[in-house]
């Protein structure tokens, strides 16, 4: 069995929530461990909160405003059809359409594909409405909103790994991050279980 396979054996079935619980029985085998959680892992937490915050009203009061008036812009473009043997389906309104037209254009080069033309101006159109997309994004505001949403995710993300790698040396150290990386859902990689495995085996040797 492989230590992987180990670890998964171990945390994979309980996940973090159940080893959270387990961790405050250390704390009464170890009467030298610290009653509260140390000031430097407080402090970690506190910045991923504080960062989430950020993350999560930025969404909900600028991104999903400016993503809301975009998508209505969009959605007033105008869609192109072409006729091709009386056939409806050719329109700009169907993106399976479009993409069954480029991949014939794609595939005559030499134009000589009875219906060519009409399939070439079908991507035209389809180009043209993606330009226009494109161009609402950036003037409403959404294209650099998104940017700003991507980089506070990734700031909240870096906070979030700051407590998870940070060296408990207490129950309740432990504890805390655990309970953090539950709450917040991190408890998918083995990765992560390094980090536990470590404390884990720092508290079992002062213990010792």
């Amino acid at each position: 069995m492989t230590t992987e396979t180990t670890r998964r054996a171990i945390f994979g079935g309980a996940g973090l929530a159940a080893v959270a619980l387990a961790v405050p029985a250390l704390a009464a085998s170890n009467a030298a461990a610290p009653a509260s959680v140390s000031p430097e892992l407080k402090a970690l937490i506190a910045d991923a909160e504080e960062a989430m915050r950020a993350s999560n009203a930025f969404e909900i009061d600028t991104y999903d405003r400016i993503h809301a008036t975009a998508t209505k812009q969009i959605a007033a473009i105008p869609h192109v059809a072409v006729d091709i043997d009386g056939d409806p389906y050719w329109t700009t309104a169907r993106p399976n359409a479009v993409k069954v037209a480029r991949g014939f254009v794609d595939r005559d080069p030499a134009r000589e594909h009875p219906n060519s033309a009409k399939l070439r101006s079908l991507v035209a159109a389809d180009l043209r409405r993606q330009r226009e997309a494109d161009r609402i994004k950036r003037a409403t505001g959404l294209t650099a909103a998104y940017d700003h949403t991507n980089v506070l995710a990734d700031a909240a993300a870096t906070t979030e790994w700051a407590v998870a790698r940070f060296p408990c040396n207490s129950a309740a150290d432990l504890h805390a991050k655990l309970t953090f990386m539950t709450e917040r859902q991190m408890d998918d990689g083995v990765m992560l279980l390094d980090f536990i495995l470590t404390d884990a085996t720092r508290l079992a040797s002062k213990e010792a």
